[in-house]
């Protein structure tokens, strides 16, 4: 029974003493994430600088072709008039294939359309 009693309290006894020896162990390991973690915060917000970097590069070369493409576009409406008053002086001049055969309809010169290609009715 003397032996049963010691190997019960040296049970116990062990049983007691290995959770704090664990527990201290833990904060090591976490201590070692945490060594870890600002590495991994850092690359992600290096990695965030670039794509605003990036965006911010988008952004001006779309400001560029936007401003670009408006720019032509008031060109283009401004010169509408003009491309008008040419097509009637084709029409009032009562030769059908007048309007076919000038340079600036011909090859989609007014608004697209290759009139050269269209039919003469």
């Amino acid at each position: 029974m003397k032996t049963t009693t010691l190997f019960t309290f040296t049970a116990m006894a062990l049983l007691l003493l290995i959770p704090p020896t664990v527990a201290r162990q833990q904060p090591a390991a976490k201590s070692g994430m945490m060594m870890k973690m600002p590495e991994h915060c850092k690359m992600m917000m290096q990695m965030h600088e670039k794509m605003q970097a990036s965006n911010k590069a988008q952004d001006a070369k779309l400001k560029e072709l936007i401003a670009q493409r408006s720019s032509h576009q008031k060109r283009m409406d401004q010169m509408q008039p003009q491309m008008m008053g040419h097509m009637m002086e084709h029409m009032q001049s009562g030769d059908k294939n007048s309007m076919m055969q000038c340079p600036v309809m011909k090859d989609g010169g007014m608004m697209g359309h290759d009139m050269s290609k269209m039919k003469s009715k």
